[in-house]
């Protein structure tokens, strides 16, 4: 079990996806840590039943995450992602997975092409 996991971009549109899978899914983390931009911060929004309050994207914020999900722009990213690995936090960019999975895929159909040719 995953003691304090962190969803980076909470009140984004897909940090509320992200949200919705974790608590469809009963993910094993006692502890959820919802963190966006200072304006967001004392938000309160539900995940699972339970309310979670927003805190503010800053290097301290990922003091005891074990892992950190989100998906936010690059220069976001760029920001917080050396705050994290500082703090030993393991970073999951969904928007770099999603990235990376659509390259495989092109490479995969390019490779099934070359050998249909051959």
């Amino acid at each position: 079990m995953i003691n304090t996991l962190a969803v980076v971009g909470a009140t984004g549109a897909v940090g509320k996806i992200i949200l919705e899978q974790i608590a469809s899914r009963n993910f094993p983390a006692k502890t959820i840590k919802l963190l966006a931009s200072p304006r967001s911060a004392g938000k309160t929004i539900d995940c699972g039943g339970k309310k979670l309050v927003v805190e503010a994207l800053t290097p301290e914020a990922f003091r005891g995450v074990e892992i950190a999900i989100g998906s936010t722009p690059d220069e976001v990213a760029a920001e917080f992602v050396p705050w994290a690995v500082e703090q030993g936090t393991v970073v999951v960019d969904l928007l770099v997975l999603v990235l990376v999975l659509v390259l495989v895929l092109v490479l995969v159909r390019v490779l099934v092409v070359s050998l249909l040719l051959l």
